[in-house]
């Protein structure tokens, strides 16, 4: 099992830096389920995307304190990620932010939506 962690988590404040990021946070929740399970991290906060063709086992999209109508150019990507992968049939789940960014018409196509439960 191969999981991409899409970490979009902005805060740099003194608080979030005495703690693991969300990348890593994801990244012990899988290891303590698949201890041998691999996880890649992207920043795509910082604007680090996985390759366009990339293909994983499932993806999560984190949390973050920023809107999805923000004109960050790192949202307008990630939207354009988000299409890729529901009109490929990649499993995502989102979490707080990560559930954000998705038209409800999408979780139609798609048949499942995974926002921390089962809501399609």
């Amino acid at each position: 099992m191969h999981i991409a962690i899409l970490m979009t988590n902005t805060d740099e404040s003194d608080f979030a830096q005495r703690h693991p990021n969300d990348g890593q946070k994801f990244a012990d929740v899988i290891h303590a389920v698949r201890p041998n399970g691999q996880v890649t991290v992207y920043p795509v906060k910082d604007g680090v995307f996985p390759p366009a063709d990339a293909v994983y086992d499932g993806w999560i999209i984190g949390g973050s304190p920023d809107s999805v109508h923000d004109a960050s150019p790192w949202i307008a990507q990630l939207f354009l990620l988000i299409r890729r992968l529901v009109a490929d049939a990649q499993p995502i789940f989102g979490a707080c932010f990560g559930i954000r960014p998705w038209p409800w018409r999408w979780a139609a196509r798609s048949g499942k939506i995974w926002a921390a439960g089962f809501l399609g």
